[in-house]
């Protein structure tokens, strides 16, 4: 099967949180119906089509994107959701308490505007590091991954803000370390005195053979982002990319339970 890659704006947050458990509350409230940032909906709901039409499930991108729509509007997709977490062993009635069983950081704290003005910018790949300073990523493989902290509540690149309002929230585990990113987020959030023209979110698609091979070459090859590619799925699980077998296993299951909840 043919696999494509879209390239996507990555100046800024997609949806408004970062961080794992997070991360994970923001994609069951999306599925509800109750968080559709505009970037994060279109960016899915691109994606989803895509995959349906390289799959023979839809006639073409207008078609696919209908019924994507159609799934999201009738709750079908927190549905499938639901029954794949089920079946790799979570709990069954997850979507109805997330909150239950993702756990909480005990601090929160505000990062508020330091001047006012308009959201100009963002640095993204700094506010991913300071998640991992606040303990949730690895610099290594023995680190523990602390799943409560992150942030919430970006400001959006164009919304206008007032001095002391939020541009996010900080989760962490102590109140040392909250201060320590609230401080980092002010310099990595650019505010200026006039909006900016936001750049679109989907910037075009590549695919075929040749341009997967070369993503492997230059070692951009996600494990994760592949196995969610149908076209993929096959060469990752017979190749070594970094990946160890418990993650092979993990996504052969994982894949089954898609097929599974897609034919049923």
């Amino acid at each position: 099967m043919p696999t494509r890659a879209w390239i996507t704006d990555m100046n800024q947050v997609l949806g408004h949180t970062a961080g794992n458990a997070l991360e994970v509350m923001e994609a069951v409230d999306f599925l509800k119906g109750q968080a559709t940032e505009p970037r994060q909906l279109e960016v899915t709901r691109r994606l989803s089509a895509e995959l349906l039409v390289m799959g023979g499930l839809a006639v073409d991108e207008t078609d696919a994107l209908q019924k994507v729509d159609q799934t999201l509007k009738s709750g079908r997709g927190l549905e499938q959701f639901s029954r794949m977490m089920s079946a790799l062993g979570g709990p069954a009635d997850f979507v109805d308490r997330p909150a239950h069983y993702l756990p909480a950081a005990p601090v929160q704290l505000t990062v508020p505007a330091p001047r006012s003005g308009w959201v100009t910018g963002m640095a993204t790949r700094d506010i991913g590091l300071a998640v991992v300073e606040l303990g949730g990523g690895r610099r290594q493989a023995s680190d523990t991954v602390d799943p409560r902290v992150g942030f919430t509540q970006f400001a959006q690149i164009g919304q206008p803000v007032q001095a002391g309002e939020p541009l996010a929230v900080v989760h962490a585990a102590n109140a040392a370390a909250a201060e320590q990113a609230q401080r980092s987020l002010q310099a990595l959030i650019q505010i200026g005195d006039a909006p900016i023209t936001l750049a679109p979110v989907m910037d075009g698609a590549a695919g075929g053979s040749k341009y997967c091979h070369a993503l492997r070459r230059l070692r951009l090859w996600s494990f994760a982002g592949c196995c969610a590619s149908v076209g993929a799925c096959r060469s990752l699980l017979t190749n070594d990319f970094g990946c160890t077998e418990t993650d092979k296993a993990q996504s052969a299951k994982s894949m089954a339970v898609r097929r599974e909840c897609s034919v049923s």
